[in-house]
């Protein structure tokens, strides 16, 4: 068996080759070889594809594994088993993760000595020149000057000798790999035994005194307003009375490993029981429980050992917050009283807030601009520099407030921190005089580069960015503090995270609530699949076709949270794939979140005041469904994403019909909206939930439009309508209220 490339230019099994082509002349050489489908294939991709489009969906032998993380390929190679294994080059699935650029290129040479690997990239970048380092041949389809001199080189040379290049590969756990990391791993501070019997000592001691610790606790009532990782135990702030007070609870978190082979790390495994006392443990997952250490130890640790074990385990609990931990171990949860349930939709509190403006631009304003206070009145402070941050400074602490709402907080404390050091002043914004620092960072999201500022976080108090904060533009304070009461962070961290963070923190701290582990890295990768299935697997919501045109007298039914809903009724988790029977993680921790919202949503018609809540929920169980197939999702897997937007169809669809047979006219329905005429929307309402198992809402329009395309059919996601109290429903239109044709515009009624 063999795959020709180009004539003269022929593949055989037992080898690691890297070829560089035009996508089309990849397709050819698959699609001509009729040899091909005698024979297993496996085709690897990453987060999109260029080969897959060109090849016949009736192929019976081709099968379809993705790798969303730079972890994943290796998992997928080291299960690999087909006769041809192409893997198609993404080179996004380093990015921030090139130290895997190694390991995956000895699992593509692994691989090799039993199929014919083919790693395929229509041109050579940085990440795939280091991937082909130890392939036995590379093939190079293209102009000579494309190549760098020392990759065409490379090239020339082997094909000439027909010899791989041999690299010094590294063997596990030898001698001299296990000084290296000896040497290389931090030695513990905190506990600097080194002895085992001292260690244990150390650590009984340690545990006895965190359990009385932690008796005192749970005696007082806390209302938690802030809480830190700080000098080997937790910082946790309480109002209690509005009195604000530090508790500092000794708190020594660890991590979990398993070990693939552990006899071959037990050198390893001995060291890490006399330097960082491991034990011998089981970790339990949503999956199964396995066998492994846990380890009284740091991140750092955690990757020196990954690394030496040429990430061939399993670590958890390595990157969750410490304080958020801890709040979940213990059973504490900021932004509430003792005795006060997590999921209440009461959120009352009695926090002291000011708002602070600095008027003009952090990155433009040469000189510190005027600065206004409020609180029950409005201050203002204007004049030098150094009068200026002396008379701020000197209110703030007069103030002493608990809440401060700042517009660009973000940008604005870095700067004041410095004016404050050039002036000899100390900044009152810390009730501990300590910040957090938080990296500013760059990334993709939905095809366009964002980037979020740095910030100094302040030690005691809750500092809020009112201009960047989505969570207090969408929720205000109140949204802030139900996030932080359901995702187990500080109110600091919550208004600095996206919704997707504080679900994935959500799941994370119940997680630990309930005594599961939490994967540091995501190395499970989708299900194998036949190409035959792609187009019918691989699907979004659905819409209909409107008819463009006014009219009057519209039902719109909504299923409220209807992906959230999907997942708790279905029961959908990653570990639920093929053990429907099995009862779920996600629809576990999902179902009181779902049930709050329900909750909030009825109770928002009446009082105003659990809008911000509703809001935030809102977000938190959108994000949710998108999550389940995010590629560093802790909890999420592509099959579930899948399950969840098919059965959404199967909703949708069933809808229609039983409105039809009713007599309702469907007029447009957007994935999980139904917009009908008819009489009788009470009945109808009441057969849908009872059939489909989900909460409706039914919303009556006077009359709506549903727009044009240029083509002359209806838009699928442009329309407006009236209520009856008046309002107006825009969406998908630029829209502006005009009284009068002199007066000024004014923002229109609906949300646009």
């Amino acid at each position: 068996m063999q795959i020709e490339i180009r004539m003269g230019m022929s593949l055989y099994p037992g080898s690691c080759n890297a070829v560089v082509a035009p996508v089309h002349v990849m397709v050819s050489a698959i699609n001509s070889n009729a040899d091909l489908q005698r024979f297993l294939f496996l085709y690897i991709g990453g987060n999109y594809t260029r080969v897959l489009s060109g090849i016949p969906r009736d192929s019976t032998n081709f099968e379809i594994r993705h790798a969303f993380t730079a972890h994943q390929p290796l998992s997928v190679l080291r299960e690999a088993s087909h006769t041809i294994v192409l893997v198609e080059h993404d080179p996004t699935l380093f990015e921030g993760a090139e130290k895997m650029l190694a390991p995956v290129a000895r699992a593509l040479k692994d691989t090799g000595r039993e199929s014919l690997v083919i790693l395929y990239a229509p041109a050579i970048d940085r990440t795939f020149a280091a991937l082909m380092r130890q392939a036995d041949r590379i093939i190079e389809i293209a102009a000579a000057e494309v190549l760098s001199p020392r990759v065409f080189l490379r090239a020339i040379r082997l094909q000439r000798t027909g010899r791989p290049v041999r690299s010094k590969r590294r063997t596990r756990n030898t001698a001299g790999n296990l000084r290296t990391w000896q040497r290389s791993t931090p030695a513990r501070r905190s506990l600097p035994a080194t002895t085992r019997w001292r260690r244990r000592l150390s650590l009984f001691w340690l545990r006895s005194s965190n359990a009385r610790s932690i008796s005192m606790l749970r005696g007082m009532a806390m209302w938690i307003i802030d809480s830190a990782y700080r000098n080997g135990g937790i910082d946790l702030w309480t109002n209690e009375d509005g009195a604000v007070t530090r508790v500092h609870h000794p708190y020594d978190p660890l991590f979990f490993v398993h070990f693939a082979d552990p006899h071959a790390s037990h050198e390893m495994i001995g060291t890490l029981e006399e330097r960082y006392g491991a034990e011998e443990c089981t970790i339990r997952t949503v999956f199964d429980s396995l066998l492994g250490y846990r380890v009284f130890a740091d991140r750092r640790v955690a990757e020196a050992i990954e690394g030496q074990a040429q990430y061939d385990v399993q670590l958890f609990n390595v990157d969750v917050h410490r304080d958020q931990r801890f709040m979940a171990e213990y059973e504490f949860f900021p932004c509430s009283g003792n005795g006060t349930d997590r999921f209440s939709q009461e959120g009352s509190h009695d926090l002291d807030s000011i708002t602070i403006r600095i008027h003009g631009e952090p990155e433009r304003s040469a000189a510190l601009p005027e600065i206004e206070l409020v609180h029950e009145r409005t201050e203002r402070f204007a004049g030098p520099e150094g009068t200026v941050l002396s008379d701020l400074f000197s209110r703030v602490s007069s103030l002493d407030p608990d809440v401060i709402l700042m517009p660009d907080a973000d940008a604005w404390m870095p700067r004041l921190r410095r004016l404050a050091q050039r002036h000899g002043l100390v900044m009152p914004f810390s009730r501990n005089g300590k910040y957090r620092s938080m990296d500013s960072r760059s990334y993709w999201s939905y095809g366009k580069m964002e980037h979020k500022d740095a910030a100094l976080v302040p030690g005691g108090r809750v500092l809020i960015d009112t201009e960047r904060s989505f969570v207090y533009r969408e929720g205000g304070l109140e949204g802030v503090l139900m996030s932080a009461r359901l995702s187990g962070l500080s109110p600091n961290l919550a208004s600095r995270f996206t919704p997707g963070t504080l679900i994935s923190s959500y799941e994370t701290y119940e997680a630990v609530r309930r005594g599961i582990a939490v994967p540091f890295r995501k190395s499970d990768s989708e299900t194998i699949r036949r190409i035959s299935t792609l187009q019918s697997a691989d699907r979004g919501g659905m819409m209909f076709q409107p008819r463009p045109g006014v009219f009057e007298n519209v039902e719109e039914i909504d299923f409220t949270s209807m992906y959230p809903s999907i997942i708790v009724q279905g029961n959908l988790s990653p570990e639920t794939i093929g053990y429907p029977e099995q009862p779920g993680f996600l629809p576990a921790v999902l179902n009181p979140l779902l049930d709050l919202r329900i909750r909030t949503k009825q109770l928002k018609k009446t009082d105003p005041a659990f809008d911000g809540i509703d809001s935030i929920l809102k977000w938190m169980l959108v994000t949710c469904f998108g999550y389940t197939g995010y590629k560093n999702a802790k909890f999420g897997r592509i099959e579930v994403h899948k399950g969840i937007t098919k059965q959404s169809w199967e909703i949708l669809i069933k809808t229609k019909d039983i409105s039809e047979k009713m007599g309702f006219t469907v007029l447009h329905g957007i994935v999980d909206c139904l917009w009908v005429q008819g009489s009788g929307i009470g009945l109808l309402k009441a057969r849908v939930e009872q059939e489909i198992g989900l909460p409706l809402e039914v919303e009556h329009f006077d009359w709506i439009v549903f727009d044009p395309l240029a083509d002359g059919f209806g838009a699928h996601n442009r329309y407006f309508g009236r209520h009856p109290d008046g309002s107006v429903k825009v969406r998908g239109i630029a829209a502006r209220a005009v009284t009068t044709r002199r007066s000024s515009p004014a923002p229109c009624s609906g949300r646009c």
